[in-house]
Protein backbone atom coordinates (compact mmCIF):
# COMPACT_ATOMS: atom_id res chain seq x y z
CA UNK A 1 0.00 0.00 0.00
CA UNK A 2 3.17 2.53 0.83
CA UNK A 3 4.39 1.50 -2.63
CA UNK A 4 1.12 1.84 -3.99
CA UNK A 5 1.02 5.48 -2.84
CA UNK A 6 4.25 6.67 -3.77
CA UNK A 7 4.04 5.24 -6.97
CA UNK A 8 0.62 6.17 -8.45
CA UNK A 9 0.61 8.42 -11.33
CA UNK A 10 -3.04 9.33 -10.64
CA UNK A 11 -2.39 10.37 -7.28
CA UNK A 12 0.80 12.20 -8.41
CA UNK A 13 -1.69 14.12 -10.97
CA UNK A 14 -3.91 15.11 -7.63
CA UNK A 15 -1.29 16.25 -5.97
CA UNK A 16 -0.11 18.48 -8.10
CA UNK A 17 -3.59 19.69 -9.17
CA UNK A 18 -3.98 20.41 -5.49
CA UNK A 19 -0.78 22.39 -5.40
CA UNK A 20 -2.33 24.33 -8.90
CA UNK A 21 -5.56 25.55 -6.74
CA UNK A 22 -3.65 26.63 -3.62
CA UNK A 23 -1.67 28.99 -6.25
CA UNK A 24 -5.02 30.13 -8.09
CA UNK A 25 -6.42 30.39 -4.48
CA UNK A 26 -3.48 32.68 -3.27
CA UNK A 27 -3.89 34.91 -6.60
CA UNK A 28 -7.37 35.23 -5.74
CA UNK A 29 -6.74 36.52 -2.14
CA UNK A 30 -4.32 38.82 -3.12
CA UNK A 31 -6.98 40.77 -4.97
CA UNK A 32 -8.17 42.07 -1.44
CA UNK A 33 -4.82 43.53 -0.77
CA UNK A 34 -3.68 47.36 -2.44
CA UNK A 35 -1.59 46.61 -5.44
CA UNK A 36 2.07 48.49 -5.25
CA UNK A 37 3.53 49.60 -8.70
CA UNK A 38 7.39 51.33 -8.68
CA UNK A 39 9.55 52.49 -11.19
CA UNK A 40 12.84 53.84 -11.43
CA UNK A 41 14.77 55.57 -14.33
CA UNK A 42 18.21 56.89 -14.52
CA UNK A 43 20.30 58.48 -16.79
CA UNK A 44 22.85 61.51 -17.27
CA UNK A 45 21.69 64.17 -19.88
CA UNK A 46 24.66 65.19 -21.95
CA UNK A 47 24.94 69.01 -22.66
CA UNK A 48 26.46 68.40 -26.29
CA UNK A 49 23.33 66.64 -27.51
CA UNK A 50 20.51 67.06 -24.68
CA UNK A 51 19.91 63.32 -24.86
CA UNK A 52 19.89 60.65 -21.91
CA UNK A 53 23.13 58.65 -21.83
CA UNK A 54 25.06 57.11 -19.64
CA UNK A 55 28.16 59.11 -18.63
CA UNK A 56 31.38 57.89 -16.34
CA UNK A 57 30.92 59.72 -12.96
CA UNK A 58 34.86 61.83 -13.60
CA UNK A 59 32.45 63.55 -16.39
CA UNK A 60 31.89 67.07 -15.13
CA UNK A 61 29.57 68.36 -18.02
CA UNK A 62 27.13 65.66 -17.63
CA UNK A 63 24.09 65.96 -15.08
CA UNK A 64 22.44 63.18 -13.42
CA UNK A 65 18.71 62.37 -13.86
CA UNK A 66 17.03 60.01 -11.89
CA UNK A 67 13.20 59.63 -11.97
CA UNK A 68 11.32 57.66 -8.79
CA UNK A 69 7.79 56.37 -9.45
CA UNK A 70 5.54 54.56 -6.73
CA UNK A 71 2.09 54.15 -7.18
CA UNK A 72 -1.03 52.15 -5.35
CA UNK A 73 -3.53 50.80 -6.34
CA UNK A 74 -6.67 48.82 -4.41
CA UNK A 75 -10.05 47.87 -6.16
CA UNK A 76 -13.13 48.62 -3.69
CA UNK A 77 -15.36 45.56 -3.51
CA UNK A 78 -18.73 47.09 -3.67
CA UNK A 79 -20.73 44.12 -5.69
CA UNK A 80 -18.57 41.15 -3.92
CA UNK A 81 -16.59 40.03 -7.02
CA UNK A 82 -13.34 39.96 -5.43
CA UNK A 83 -14.88 37.85 -2.43
CA UNK A 84 -17.21 35.87 -4.34
CA UNK A 85 -13.95 35.09 -6.83
CA UNK A 86 -12.12 34.04 -4.10
CA UNK A 87 -14.17 31.86 -2.11
CA UNK A 88 -15.17 30.06 -5.89
CA UNK A 89 -11.21 29.54 -5.85
CA UNK A 90 -11.23 27.92 -2.12
CA UNK A 91 -14.25 25.85 -3.16
CA UNK A 92 -12.38 24.77 -5.71
CA UNK A 93 -8.86 23.95 -3.79
CA UNK A 94 -11.57 22.33 -1.07
CA UNK A 95 -12.57 20.11 -3.80
CA UNK A 96 -8.92 19.21 -5.17
CA UNK A 97 -8.21 18.08 -1.70
CA UNK A 98 -10.98 15.55 -1.52
CA UNK A 99 -10.46 14.38 -5.05
CA UNK A 100 -6.99 13.72 -4.02
CA UNK A 101 -7.94 11.86 -0.71
CA UNK A 102 -10.89 10.39 -2.81
CA UNK A 103 -8.23 8.68 -5.34
CA UNK A 104 -5.93 7.55 -2.18
CA UNK A 105 -8.40 5.65 -0.42
CA UNK A 106 -9.67 4.08 -3.33
CA UNK A 107 -6.57 3.01 -4.40
CA UNK A 108 -5.90 1.37 -0.65
CA UNK A 109 -9.04 0.14 -1.12
CA UNK A 110 -8.03 -1.79 -4.78
CA UNK A 111 -4.68 -2.92 -3.02
CA UNK A 112 -6.17 -4.63 -0.18
CA UNK A 113 -8.85 -5.79 -2.02
CA UNK A 114 -5.88 -7.62 -4.66
CA UNK A 115 -3.84 -7.94 -1.72
CA UNK A 116 -6.96 -10.32 -0.04
CA UNK A 117 -7.64 -12.00 -2.96
CA UNK A 118 -3.71 -12.97 -4.11
CA UNK A 119 -3.83 -14.56 -0.25
CA UNK A 120 -7.06 -16.33 -1.26
CA UNK A 121 -5.94 -17.56 -4.39
CA UNK A 122 -2.66 -18.63 -3.04
CA UNK A 123 -3.95 -20.84 -0.44
CA UNK A 124 -6.15 -22.71 -3.12
CA UNK A 125 -2.89 -22.80 -5.42
CA UNK A 126 -1.60 -24.83 -2.05
CA UNK A 127 -4.69 -26.82 -1.91
CA UNK A 128 -5.05 -27.57 -5.12
CA UNK A 129 -1.11 -28.62 -5.35
CA UNK A 130 -1.65 -30.70 -2.75
CA UNK A 131 -4.60 -32.68 -4.09
CA UNK A 132 -3.03 -32.83 -7.72
CA UNK A 133 -0.40 -34.77 -5.53
CA UNK A 134 -3.06 -36.77 -4.15
CA UNK A 135 -4.81 -37.11 -7.69
CA UNK A 136 -1.10 -38.27 -8.90
CA UNK A 137 -0.98 -41.28 -6.39
CA UNK A 138 -4.45 -42.77 -6.90
CA UNK A 139 -3.59 -42.29 -10.54
CA UNK A 140 -0.39 -44.72 -10.07
CA UNK A 141 -1.98 -46.67 -7.73
CA UNK A 142 -4.97 -47.60 -10.36
CA UNK A 143 -2.27 -48.06 -12.90
CA UNK A 144 -0.70 -50.75 -10.93
CA UNK A 145 -4.12 -52.67 -10.02
CA UNK A 146 -4.63 -52.59 -13.72
CA UNK A 147 -1.03 -53.94 -14.71
CA UNK A 148 -1.81 -56.41 -12.20
CA UNK A 149 -5.28 -57.16 -13.61
CA UNK A 150 -7.05 -56.48 -10.30
CA UNK A 151 -8.92 -53.35 -11.64
CA UNK A 152 -10.38 -52.85 -15.18
CA UNK A 153 -9.11 -50.09 -17.65
CA UNK A 154 -12.32 -47.61 -16.53
CA UNK A 155 -10.90 -46.88 -13.26
CA UNK A 156 -7.45 -46.09 -14.58
CA UNK A 157 -8.87 -44.21 -17.28
CA UNK A 158 -11.53 -42.21 -14.54
CA UNK A 159 -7.76 -41.95 -11.91
CA UNK A 160 -5.93 -40.46 -15.38
CA UNK A 161 -9.16 -37.98 -15.53
CA UNK A 162 -8.99 -36.84 -12.35
CA UNK A 163 -5.41 -36.00 -12.52
CA UNK A 164 -5.95 -34.07 -15.55
CA UNK A 165 -8.89 -32.31 -14.16
CA UNK A 166 -6.90 -31.24 -10.70
CA UNK A 167 -3.84 -30.68 -12.94
CA UNK A 168 -6.12 -27.91 -15.52
CA UNK A 169 -7.44 -26.31 -11.64
CA UNK A 170 -3.80 -25.75 -10.71
CA UNK A 171 -2.64 -24.26 -14.27
CA UNK A 172 -5.63 -21.79 -13.60
CA UNK A 173 -4.85 -21.11 -10.30
CA UNK A 174 -1.60 -20.06 -11.20
CA UNK A 175 -2.13 -17.75 -13.73
CA UNK A 176 -4.58 -16.37 -11.75
CA UNK A 177 -1.93 -15.69 -8.93
CA UNK A 178 0.44 -14.09 -11.71
CA UNK A 179 -2.10 -12.02 -12.75
CA UNK A 180 -3.37 -10.78 -8.58
CA UNK A 181 0.89 -10.03 -8.29
CA UNK A 182 1.23 -7.87 -11.73
CA UNK A 183 -2.35 -5.92 -10.47
CA UNK A 184 -0.72 -5.00 -7.21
Amino acid sequence: IKVALVENKDLKIAIERIEEARANYGIAKADFYPAVNAQVVGGGLNPSNSSLTHTPEGDTGAKQLYSVGLGFSWELDFFGRIRRASEAQKALLMATEEARRATAISLVSDVALAYVDLRSLDRRLEISKSALTSRKENSEYSRVRFQGSVANEVDLRQAEAEQARIQAIVYDYERQVEQRENEI
